[in-house]
C-alpha cells in the first residue's frame, strides 16, 4: 500500500513541477519580448510628430538622404530630393 502513496505523490510533485515551469518560461518569454520592445540598441525610436534643429553634414541631392548632428544626436533623413535642391552642407536646418 506505501507504494501506491508514493506513485500518487510522485505524480502531484511532477505535475506541480510541470506548471511552475510553463509559468517561469511564459513569464521569460513576456519579459524578453516587452525588454526587446523598449530597448532599440541605443537608437532613438520617435512615433508621431516630431522636430529637429541641427547642423547639415551630409546632403545627397540625388537620393534625398540627408545627415543633421543634432544635440540628441546623429540624425539621418530620408527626404523628397526637390526639398534639398537650396541644402548645403553646414546650414542649420530645422525638420518636423
Amino acid at each position: 500500500m506505501q507504494r501506491n502513496v508514493d506513485t500518487q505523490e510522485d505524480h502531484t510533485m511532477k505535475h506541480s513541477s510541470a506548471v511552475w515551469i510553463a509559468v517561469l518560461v511564459v513569464v521569460r518569454l513576456s519579459l524578453g519580448t516587452a525588454l526587446d520592445a523598449t530597448s532599440h540598441k541605443g537608437k532613438a525610436m520617435w512615433h508621431g510628430p516630431h522636430t529637429r534643429t541641427g547642423t547639415v553634414t551630409e546632403v545627397d541631392h540625388t537620393t534625398g538622404m540627408l545627415s543633421l548632428d543634432t544635440t540628441e544626436g546623429k540624425c539621418k533623413l530620408h527626404l523628397p530630393p526637390a526639398a534639398l535642391t537650396d541644402v548645403k552642407n553646414g546650414a542649420t536646418l530645422t525638420v518636423s
